[in-house]
Formats: structure tokens, C-alpha cells, sequence
């Protein structure tokens, strides 16, 4: 059969369908793309505070709740016993570190905040929360770097989910009044996360 110059028109202005296996690969270049955003993420951080809770940040699911009391949540120590998280305070400031033993920035800041916790002394709190595991998981960690700070677990991410984070690891500074005044996912900078804390101690 011949064909006219109209048909052959008509079939090269016809719009082209992908094959099937095209877009298996246009969405796996998607995943690919978000994890390793998630991975930068999980090493340059991103913050929040009073100034900018409302606005949106990606590494966080929703505004983090600036200026609410801790949850009244009870978190099992390491070492034995329990913390309250709502009495914790003791009317000085307190960080508290979101980590997991699968988490690589997690590792790396933990011997800064150790640091951190000798050099402010009794002025300053600190609390590390292993995140959705198992303390047998953590425990090994802890150990490696040397971190002498209060560690508690929180298998089912309790204070994570509070906090609304999308990543590992979550700092977040708490005022000596028990209210939430920074949050931080990724890894903090200690000068960064010391000005933080001269700030709430006035």
C-alpha cells in the first residue's frame, strides 16, 4: 500500500509513547536523586528556630513545635534507671541529640558534643537518645566514641516524631524553662550549636 505525503504527516506530529521500561528508569533516577539529597542533607544540616519555624524546611515534615514543652515521655538510660524527658531541664539548658549506630554523621559529631558537654560543665544538659533501634545496637557506639553524657533509648522514636524530623541526626536546644528553642538536622557545628547555647544562657 503507498502511502501519502498527508499520512506521513500525521505519524511524525503523533505524540511518541516511552516504552514501559523508559519510565521504570526515569523513576528509578527520581530515587536515586532523593537519596542522595537526604545523604548531603544528613551532612550539611538544616535548622530551625523561633525566627523561622513557620516556614517550610525540607528536612523537617512539618514546622517544628518552637517555643512548646517537652513531651512527658519516659526514655530508658544506658547505664540503668530512666530520664523524663519534661523534667530533665533542671533549670539549665539542655541539648538533646537524636543519633542511631546506622547513622555515619551520628558518629562523627558525637566526640564534638562530648567536647561541648566538658566545656559548659553543670550550665548546660545533655542527653543522647538512640533513635528507633535497640540499645543492644547503640550500646557498641556509645562505647566507640567515648561520649560520657546521660544516653537514653528510644526504640520507637518517640521525641523524634515530636519533633517532626525527617532525618538522623536531630539536635534540638532546649531553654531552662523546658521550652523548645532550636532544632538542627544534620550534623551541628560545634560554633554554630555554641552560639546557640550562649544565647539561651543569656
Amino acid at each position: 500500500m503507498d502511502t501519502s505525503p498527508a499520512d506521513l504527516d500525521a505519524a511524525s506530529s503523533a505524540p511518541r509513547r516511552l516504552p514501559p521500561a523508559a519510565w521504570i528508569g526515569i523513576a528509578a533516577a527520581i530515587v536515586v536523586l532523593a537519596a542522595v539529597a537526604y545523604v548531603v542533607a544528613g551532612d550539611t544540616g538544616s535548622s530551625s528556630s523561633g525566627a523561622s519555624a513557620g516556614r517550610g524546611n525540607p528536612l523537617l515534615g512539618q514546622s517544628p513545635p518552637i517555643g512548646a514543652r517537652l513531651p512527658d515521655v519516659t526514655l530508658s538510660r544506658f547505664d540503668g534507671g530512666s530520664v523524663s524527658l519534661a523534667s530533665a531541664v533542671h533549670g539549665r539548658p539542655l541539648v538533646i541529640n537524636l543519633w542511631s549506630a546506622q547513622c555515619a554523621p551520628c558518629v562523627s559529631e558525637m566526640p564534638d558534643l562530648e567536647k561541648l558537654f566538658h566545656a559548659y560543665g553543670d550550665r548546660v544538659g545533655f542527653l543522647g537518645v538512640d533513635t528507633q533501634e535497640s540499645p543492644v545496637a547503640g550500646r557498641p557506639l556509645a562505647r566507640a566514641t567515648g561520649v560520657t553524657y546521660p544516653l537514653v533509648s528510644d526504640p520507637t522514636a518517640k521525641v523524634f516524631t515530636w519533633v517532626r524530623s525527617l532525618g538522623l541526626p536531630t539536635t534540638l536546644v532546649v531553654g531552662s524553662d523546658g521550652r523548645l528553642r532550636e532544632v538542627h538536622v544534620g550534623r551541628v557545628q560545634p560554633p554554630q550549636l555554641k552560639r546557640w547555647l550562649d544565647q539561651v544562657l543569656g
